[in-house]
């Protein structure tokens, strides 16, 4: 059996936004960076497979905005993934 390193298949500081391979799929972007984009697909497995759903499930024709994270959310996000924060946090009365 190798001991090849496994790569954390997951998104990085580095990854561009769902919303620019959204716009990558949809061929909105400038040819900069879609020459970008397009780069960085090369290598990263995980944006590679987030566009390709999103090319095969286009979102709806409907108006949407992004909503903002709400705090205690946010706040419960980080302390399950393990960043900063702690759990404890969650069950304070601020927020």
């Amino acid at each position: 059996m190798s001991s090849a390193r496994v790569k954390k298949f997951g998104k990085s500081e580095n990854c561009p936004s769902t919303e620019v391979l959204l716009s990558f799929s949809l061929a909105a972007l400038s040819h900069e960076s879609a020459s970008k984009v397009s780069s960085h697909l090369e290598v990263c497995d995980f944006c590679g497979a987030e566009t390709h759903f999103l090319s095969r499930h286009r979102p709806s024709s409907f108006p949407y905005a992004l909503a903002e994270m709400p705090p205690h959310l946010r706040l419960l996000a980080k302390s399950l993934l393990g960043k900063r924060g702690s759990h404890r946090a969650l069950f304070s009365s601020k927020g």
